[in-house]
């Protein structure tokens, strides 16, 4: 069955009668002659080919091949692509009907939102306000949301435009530019007050955009401007809170800027601002809620420091008041030290569900064992252990009991997988997958199971990990809850180009195809908001470097080729392993944060447990990222048929740095599970 083409849809052609009364405008486009003068009637290609032949001739402006070809592909599963770009590439010569059947009859294709998005920034540049509110399906895009209150108020519906211009103007950050004529024409009618201003700009303030927050302050009369200036001096060295008299009234504005500066130098300096609270605190009126902040933040933030001090104002906090992320950082505030009755005493006092989490539990039994209570100890071992886990392995190597590896083949009928295979965004899906329009497939891909139900999507991991499609194959089973089938979530993708290179730079190859793994989930074309390229998530900067060390060519186009990627990645991957001598812990937090930010986070003294170090780092990210990585490392010893190396030995102690260095820049982490 997999063996054999899949089906293709039934016609799409229409009769050309079919286009009375405008119904059908679309298909309008392609109506010139089927075969242009001297052209042979007989088309010798296949589909494949001349679908790839007809976006060539679209994008070459030969648009009399392309239409020929057009009229060859109507009953192929891919003509409404075809359709698509035509569009696309000649909005302003199409009138709305056109645009309407194409949005009726593809609606549940992928690539209608984007045109839909594309024909609507159309309209508002021709504005065109009452064909784009016809047209207009809301959207998350603040761009085409302003051009659709600004479409509200030029047909006659300002309470609309007024309301939605208000949702839009409380952000924190600069808006879209179609957003400039909605606000001039909100303000005009009165409807931006000083108060409005005051509320973006202390949103502006909150999200470190603070040029947005003097913008806005123009409107301001001198007064108050001074204020707006005052508090954007203190935004950038907030020790000034001591120095400005005008700052030492009691007053709103004083206690927003000082309860700002307050924030920003505990973000940097913990203890001199805990100092400088004591002193100020009783010197404003500030609110209980503003306090708890305050105190939450200085917390947070000696605990970054691994400082105990963390502690002592953790304990300032109403209990009700503690955030999950506070109580995970006063527990690693105490772990960084081995404060192992402070450990437990934290985990104790986090909500149950917090509490019996694997992390915490983990921890609680490492504080029971370190106290000398080995029968509670090994109790919770011995349970985290049957997990397929990084805390259940580590749990496992505790006690000696051995890693559950257990896997369990996904099996599904052929007749689910003929089934999912006959829809037709599959097929769309697949026939662009081997077409090698990958982002095309995928997006198909994706819109499908998203809607699919939970035996779908495991008929669709199935299907996409016989296509060798292992991205979309992890996607599918990560969405049904599934994770029992190791061999389709830990694929041995590109398995000559890994053995070789890991070879090559001397790396074990199971801890390789784990960065990989957790670097792009194997999607080889993957681009990071950072900008990192393809399987292992290089750097622009670093693929040039190691080009330069490798004496080759490279670009931007060579490093999303996968043997490049993983030539590239494997190197580097050996240079910051030879950095840390060889400790893959650290190399592996290099890797994601970099090794200038690892060396910062070494401990000031003595050797660390590296569990400890793990899972004391700063950012969130890393921390996901080692744990995440040293366990994959794991599954695919078992993938490899080699020995499995046990946790404790990929995990060796963290030496400490040579002198203290500072931590510039560390966070929590967004999403912090705590």
């Amino acid at each position: 069955m997999f063996g054999s083409k899949h089906s293709l849809l039934t016609s799409t052609s229409l009769s050309l009668a079919a286009l009375a009364g405008g119904t059908l405008l679309l298909l309008s486009i392609f109506t010139p002659p089927l075969h242009a003068e001297g052209e042979s009637t007989a088309e010798p290609l296949a589909p494949q080919e001349r679908f790839l032949a007809a976006k060539s001739a679209l994008e070459e402006g030969d648009k009399r091949r392309f239409l020929h070809l057009a009229e060859t592909l109507r009953d192929y599963s891919l003509y409404p692509y075809l359709r698509y770009w035509y569009l696309r590439d000649d909005l302003a010569g199409q009138q709305s009907d056109t645009l309407h059947t194409f949005f009726t009859r593809y609606r549940d294709l992928p690539l209608t939102p984007l045109l839909r998005s594309v024909w609507l920034r159309h309209l508002a540049g021709s504005e065109r306000w009452r064909e784009y509110i016809a047209f207009y399906r809301g959207s998350n895009s603040a761009e085409l949301r302003c051009y659709a209150h600004l479409a509200e108020l030029h047909s006659g519906d300002p309470v609309a435009a007024w309301d939605g211009a208000r949702q839009l103007w409380l952000v924190g950050t600069t808006q879209h530019p179609a957003c400039d004529p909605l606000f001039a024409a909100w303000e005009e009618a009165g409807g931006i007050s000083d108060a409005l201003r005051w509320q973006r700009i202390e949103l502006s303030m909150a999200s470190g955009h603070s040029g947005l927050a003097g913008y806005l302050a123009e409107a301001f009369d001198e007064k108050e401007r001074q204020w707006v200036t005052l508090w954007r001096q203190v935004d950038n060295r907030p020790e000034r809170i001591r120095d400005e008299s005008v700052l030492q009234q009691d007053n709103e504005h004083s206690r927003r800027i000082v309860l700002h500066g307050l924030q920003r130098l505990a973000s940097e300096e913990p203890a001199a601002a805990a100092k400088l609270w004591q002193t100020l605190a009783g010197q404003y009126n500030f609110s209980a809620q503003a306090r708890q902040r305050l105190i939450q933040t200085i917390a947070l933030n000696f605990a970054l420091d691994g400082d105990l001090r963390a502690l002592i104002w953790f304990d300032q906090l109403p209990p009700t008041s503690l955030s999950a992320t506070s109580h995970g950082w006063a527990v690693r505030a105490a772990l960084r030290q081995e404060k192992w009755q402070a450990v437990l005493n934290w985990i104790e006092r986090m909500p149950p569900v917090q509490r019996n989490a694997e992390p915490w539990r983990y921890w609680q039994a490492r504080a029971h064992e370190a106290l000398g209570q080995t029968q509670q100890a090994a109790a919770i071992y011995t349970a985290l252990s049957h997990s397929r886990t990084y805390y259940g392995f580590l749990a496992a190597d505790r006690t000696g009991n051995p890693y559950n590896l257990e896997h369990e083949s996904l099996e599904i009928s052929d007749e689910a997988l003929e089934a999912l295979q006959r829809k037709p965004a599959l097929q769309r899906a697949h026939e662009l997958y081997q077409l090698g329009l990958i982002r095309d497939a995928r997006r198909e891909w994706d819109g499908a199971v998203l809607k699919m139900s939970r035996s779908e999507r495991l008929a669709a991991g199935k299907l996409a990990a016989h296509w060798q499609w292992h991205d979309r194959a992890l996607l599918a089973l990560a969405m049904a809850d599934h994770f029992d089938d190791l061999a389709i979530r830990f694929p041995l993708a590109h398995h000559e180009a890994v053995m070789r290179e890991a070879e090559v730079n001397g790396l074990d190859p199971a801890w390789v195809y784990a960065v990989a793994r957790h670097e792009s989930g194997f999607i080889p074309d993957v681009q990071s908001s950072a900008g990192a390229l393809g399987l292992m998530q290089l750097m622009p900067g670093t693929g040039r470097n190691i080009a330069h060390q490798l004496n080759i060519e490279a670009d931007r186009h060579t490093l999303l080729e996968p043997e490049t990627n993983i030539r590239f990645g494997s190197h580097y991957l050996q240079q910051v392993q030879s950095r840390f001598d060889g400790n893959p812990v650290m190399a592996t937090a290099a890797y994601n944060a970099g090794p200038h930010r690892v060396e910062q986070w070494k401990p000031l003294q003595g050797n660390m447990d590296a569990d400890i170090w793990i899972d004391t780092m700063p950012y969130y990210e890393t921390r996901q990222y080692v744990r995440r990585v040293m366990a994959y490392a794991v599954f695919y010893d078992q993938r490899l048929a080699r020995p499995i190396t046990p946790l404790h030995q990929r995990m060796p102690r963290i030496s400490p740095q040579p002198a203290i260095l500072s931590c510039d820049g560390c966070t929590p982490g967004e999403g912090d599970e705590g």
